[in-house]
């Protein structure tokens, strides 16, 4: 129960540095000698469940778009004609006129971020604008529909797998083994699991663990496991 108390409050940091990180992804950081504002967005393409509300995280190899607009008196200027540079992690990305936006795969390690930062360059002056992009590792929640949390029916039960931040199109690119108090239990594209108590060993702890792989990359891999008590 303490492992899964400690898995639920790891996420819910991440995904509260995640909302504080997405604010800043939104406006970024704008050095500007005009009133114009510089607004930055980005998104990465890793895989995380439909009824997820943060952020979706890059993990390595995830690519990452970055767009930015100019605001100015409340409307959107047009910089199809103006020039914009971009850099990566303090080195020259690309440049461009009317290059509002820019596509790059995450290659750093996780726990770190990829710092973004756009020029507008304009007779009128310059702007710019930075976005710090966190970086995560393929991270995987077990969960059961049961209350309290940590608690299952004694008789048997049902818990899911639930993978986040993987570099896959859909839950069906991934492969999901399991162990049960020890014992392996066969991997296939079922993100669940039927947990059955042996009546002759009196069971009342479960030690459960799930490893997630991607099926096109074997080293993408999230592990997770916690100890349910059956009541």
């Amino acid at each position: 129960m303490d492992n899964l108390k400690n898995k639920i409050i790891s996420i819910l940091l991440i995904f509260g540095f995640v909302v504080f990180l997405g604010f800043a992804g939104f406006s970024g950081r704008v050095f500007s000698q005009t009133a114009n504002q510089v607004i930055l967005t980005w998104r990465a393409e890793s895989f995380a469940p439909p009824d997820f509300q943060g952020r979706t995280l890059p993990s390595p190899g995830s690519m990452i778009t970055v767009s930015a607009e100019e605001v100015s008196g409340g409307r959107i200027l047009d910089l199809s004609r103006t020039s914009l540079s971009w850099d990566i992690d303090g080195r020259f990305f690309q440049d461009g006129t009317g290059l509002k936006k820019i596509s790059f795969k995450a290659d750093t390690t996780p726990g770190s971020s990829h710092f973004v930062r756009v020029a507008i360059e304009r007779s009128g002056g310059k702007e710019e604008a930075t976005a710090q992009i966190p970086v995560s590792s393929p991270t995987v929640a077990i969960a059961a529909p049961y209350y309290p949390a940590g608690t299952a029916p004694r008789g048997g039960f049902k818990v899911f797998a639930e993978p986040y931040f993987f570099n896959v199109g859909s839950i069906g690119d991934l492969l999901f083994f399991w162990d049960v108090n020890g014992a392996a239990r066969s991997g296939g594209s079922d993100n669940s699991l039927e947990v059955s108590a042996d009546p002759l060993r009196n069971e009342r702890y479960f030690r459960i663990k799930s490893i997630v792989q991607n099926r096109k990359n074997i080293l993408e891999v999230g592990r997770e496991g916690v100890v349910f008590t059956a009541r």
